[in-house]
C-alpha cells in the first residue's frame, strides 16, 4: 500500500500525507476525550443541605427491663471510736430509815402492835394488832382513816357537806379538835411534819382532830365551820362523822377531803 501511496504521491506527498493521517488520528483522540469532560461538566453540582427540621414527639416508653440480680453485699465499715465517758454525777442525798418499834398493848394499841417513824422523828404511826372492822370495832389510837366531801348551796344560802367515819371513833370530838383547813392554808393540828405535806391530795389530821381541807369552791361558797351529824348546830364531829356546813349564794359549791385520827 505504501509503494502506491509513493507512486501516486511522491515521496514528499508521502510524508505530508502521513503527518496528515498522524494529525487527524491525534485530534480524534482529543475529541474524544473532550466529549468526555463536556459530559462530566453538563452534570448539576449538588445543592447546599436545607435547614435541620423540628424534633418529632417522643415515642412510648418501651417495657422495663427484667430486674438484674442483687449484687453482693458489701464490707463491713470499720468500727466507730468510743465515745468521751459524761461527767459523773454527784452523790444522792442519803435517806432516813424508817424506825419500827414494838407497841405494847396501851393506849396507842388497846391489843398492842407495832410503831413506825421515820429516823430522827418523833412523829410515830401505828399498826396495831386486831381489826376495827369487826363488829363493834373502833378506830385504834394513831390510826387514821381519809375519805371526801362535796356541797352545794340552795336556795337558803347554805348547805351541810356530809363527811363519814367509816371506822367510828371512840368518842366524838370537841368543836376545838374539828378543824377546817382554807385553799392552800395550813394547820399545826393538820400536818404531821413528815413529807409529803398535808394538803387536799394528802389530808393529815393529828390524833384525836378531824381535819377538813378545802380544795377548791365555786361562785361564792365559804365552809364556815364543822358540826357534830345528827345533832343540829352543835361544833365538833360525832363517832359516826360530821358535816361541813358551807355558806354563799345558791349555786356555790365546795369541794375537798378529810383526815381524822383516833
Amino acid at each position: 500500500m505504501i509503494s502506491r501511496l509513493r507512486s501516486h504521491f511522491g515521496m514528499a506527498g508521502l510524508v505530508v500525507a502521513m503527518v496528515a493521517l498522524i494529525a487527524a488520528l491525534g485530534g480524534g483522540a482529543v475529541a474524544a476525550s473532550g466529549g468526555d469532560n463536556a459530559t462530566a461538566s453538563a452534570q448539576g453540582k449538588q445543592g447546599k443541605p436545607g435547614k435541620r427540621g423540628k424534633t418529632g414527639p417522643a415515642g412510648p416508653a418501651g417495657p422495663a427491663g427484667p430486674v438484674g440480680p442483687a449484687g453482693p453485699a458489701g464490707p463491713a465499715g470499720p468500727a466507730g471510736e468510743r465515745g468521751i465517758q459524761g461527767i459523773q454525777g454527784t452523790a444522792g442525798t442519803a435517806g432516813k430509815s424508817v424506825v419500827v418499834a414494838t407497841e405494847p398493848k396501851g393506849a396507842n394499841c388497846k391489843e398492842g402492835g407495832a410503831s413506825f417513824a421515820a429516823e430522827g422523828s418523833a412523829v410515830k404511826k401505828y399498826a396495831c394488832n386486831g381489826s376495827p372492822w369487826t363488829a363493834g370495832g373502833t378506830l385504834p389510837v394513831g390510826s387514821t382513816q381519809t375519805g371526801s366531801w362535796y356541797g352545794t348551796v340552795g336556795e337558803s344560802g347554805g348547805t351541810k357537806a356530809p363527811i363519814s367515819f367509816p371506822v367510828p371513833l371512840v368518842a366524838p370530838l370537841a368543836e376545838a379538835n374539828a378543824v377546817i383547813v382554807p385553799k392552800d392554808g395550813t394547820d399545826a393540828n393538820c400536818d404531821d411534819g413528815v413529807a409529803p405535806a398535808a394538803g387536799p391530795e394528802h389530808p393529815e389530821a393529828d390524833s384525836g382532830y378531824v381535819c377538813a381541807f378545802v380544795a377548791d369552791t365555786e361562785g361564792t361558797a365559804f365552809p364556815a365551820v364543822i358540826h357534830k351529824s345528827g345533832i343540829q348546830s352543835t361544833a365538833g364531829a360525832s363517832t359516826a362523822g360530821a358535816f361541813v356546813i358551807i355558806g354563799g349564794a345558791e349555786g356555790s359549791t365546795a369541794f375537798g377531803t378529810f383526815a381524822v385520827t383516833g
